[in-house]
């Protein structure tokens, strides 16, 4: 009896439920509002917050996730980039690389995404073209991890430690790959993508090509609007 009125009580919660296996095999309930994002909030805390509040946020990660990128990126080569994906849209938290945050739905959690991409000359994939990476992380003390894919094709992993992940990807070709990701957060995506996109002009993502360091500005919450609604936004 008491079993089925906790879980009568966890469909009523607003914060919403998810099962929970302890150690001893038993299967309890945990409120999802007790479970905390990459940087440590929760779903409760995060509601509580003014949507201004949210859209700050939203700007120091992505800040932070360039800067991590730029300097990763340093280690390869400070000439130009391609952009891949360009980092500042916060996309559905539900496929963060580092799994959705337990009892998530599809409205109220993010990540973010970056990647940059460089052709270099005579590079075809060699193990020996993570060094220079792997040595920037060690300097960090940045516990990484490598995978051989294929004898050139090559990845490693870091942890940052702050709820940033970096990857740096040689392959056959010579197109290296450099990506951060973020988060995952709480927080509606769909929300956060609407206000960035109408104070953010079409034109600052017109350019293929950026040296590390070189980013979009996130706007401030006080910008004008600039861009009118939009049915489908934009990849940013």
């Amino acid at each position: 009896m008491v079993g089925a009125a906790a879980v009568l009580l966890c469909l009523a919660a607003s914060s919403g439920c998810v099962r929970a296996e302890k150690e001893n095999g038993e299967v309890g309930l945990m409120l999802t509002g007790e479970v905390r994002d990459a940087a440590g909030l929760t779903r409760s805390e995060v509601e509580r917050m003014p949507l201004a509040q949210q859209f700050a946020l939203l700007g120091e990660r992505y800040d932070r996730s360039q800067d991590l990128l730029a300097d990763a990126q340093k280690q390869v080569s400070e000439d130009k980039w391609l952009y891949n994906y360009r980092g500042m849209a916060p996309s559905n938290g539900l496929f963060a690389p580092t799994g959705a945050l337990p009892g998530a739905g599809g409205e109220d959690s993010y990540y973010l995404s970056a990647s940059r991409a460089i052709e270099l000359e005579g590079a075809i994939g060699e193990r020996a073209d993570l060094d220079r990476v792997l040595a920037y992380f060690d300097a960090q003390g940045w516990a990484y991890q490598v995978n051989d894919v294929a004898e050139f094709h090559h990845e490693v992993y870091a942890d940052t430690d702050d709820g940033y992940l970096l990857e740096y990807r040689v392959q056959p070709g010579g197109w290296y790959v450099m990506k951060v990701s973020a988060g995952p957060f709480w927080g509606s995506d769909s929300a956060l993508l609407a206000e960035l996109d109408k104070r953010t002009l079409d034109e600052a993502f017109e350019d293929e090509f950026t040296v590390p360091g070189v980013r979009v500005p996130f706007p401030a919450w006080d910008d004008p609007v600039v861009n009118p609604p939009k049915k489908n936004l934009s990849d940013r």
